[in-house]
């Protein structure tokens, strides 16, 4: 069961507009979640002002500290008079995702939410340094936000991998599609699913004669495709919402099924070792990122 039962927001005091906040809202009203408004400090008072005594360092510090409160205090205002659950906290660490990711493991959250950054190549997504370190390292589910509310008639992109070969990605594979389904529900949204079918390749001149190439690759895409359905079989996903996407090149395959499908939000999976891991086991993920113009939920193995 899906629940996102404490969100983390994570709100940037330099933007006007808090998009990350208004999703977080839409999810907490849905899940009746507890919302956390965090905002990370980096400001080095000790530094700047070394002629001041340390009582009055620190004299400077909790003004900074509570002009920040109060920053988040009115943002929380409002949600709490329509019944919200809301508590902020200004972390102070002069690495911002330092300090991100030792609050989030310190409070047990469900789900991170943060403002992404777009650039202006047809609005694609821009992930910043910190966002991979949140991705790699903060052992929770990070939801990374577009501007703007989710347009109507909009879908939801699972991206799973069938051929995981051990429990741990398994697993990530089911919890992809069930917050794929989940959040689909709520929104009144289509859940899809996409596994990317690699092209058979055999690269040895010298062994092409023992295979029909032709039925090798019929047999493998049934494979896959019977795979796909097995992944999807206790939930209700038609077969025009599963995609079994052809071609060796999964961070061109997924941006473009995103479009297909009028996706707003993908979901895929991170790993523990190096880099994020979405669709295959490696670093693809991170070049199918660099392509998209949608929002990202990306999930830790074994979050919920």
């Amino acid at each position: 069961m899906v629940t996102y039962d404490n969100i983390l927001v994570v709100v940037d005091h330099r933007q006007e507009v808090h998009h990350a906040l208004s999703r977080a809202v839409e999810l907490a009203n849905n899940y009746d979640s507890n919302l956390t408004l965090a905002i990370s400090v980096d400001e080095p008072v000790s530094d700047l002002l070394k002629k001041l005594s340390q009582a009055e360092v620190s004299k400077v510090e909790a003004h900074i500290n509570e002009r920040h409160l109060s920053e988040l205090d009115e943002l929380a205002k409002p949600l709490r008079e329509q019944g919200l659950k809301v508590s902020t906290k200004v972390i102070w660490d002069t690495n911002f995702h330092r300090g991100i990711i030792t609050f989030a493991k310190q409070q047990s959250f469900d789900l991170i939410v943060k403002t992404a950054h777009y650039h202006n190549q047809i609005q694609k997504l821009l992930i910043t340094p910190s966002d991979w370190h949140l991705m790699r390292e903060s052992g929770t589910n990070l939801l990374l936000v577009k501007q703007g509310r989710w347009p109507d008639n909009s879908n939801i992109l699972g991206a799973i991998d069938i051929d995981a070969k051990d429990q741990s990605h398994s697993q990530l594979n089911i919890e992809i599609i069930e917050h794929c389904v989940s959040l689909a529900d709520k929104f009144k949204v289509k859940p899809h699913v996409i596994n990317v079918f690699p092209w058979p390749l055999i690269e040895k001149r010298q062994l092409q004669h023992l295979f029909d190439q032709d039925s090798f690759y019929k047999e493998g895409k049934e494979l896959h495709a019977k795979a796909l359905k097995d992944y999807v079989s206790d939930f209700s996903i038609a077969d025009n919402q599963l995609h079994l996407a052809e071609g060796v090149s999964t961070e061109e395959a997924i941006p473009e099924i995103v479009k297909a499908t009028q996706s707003h939000l993908l979901v895929i999976g991170t790993v523990g070792r190096k880099g994020l891991s979405g669709v295959v086991i490696g670093n693809t993920a991170e070049k199918i990122i660099d392509n998209l113009n949608c929002e990202v939920l990306a999930l830790q193995p074994n979050s919920q």
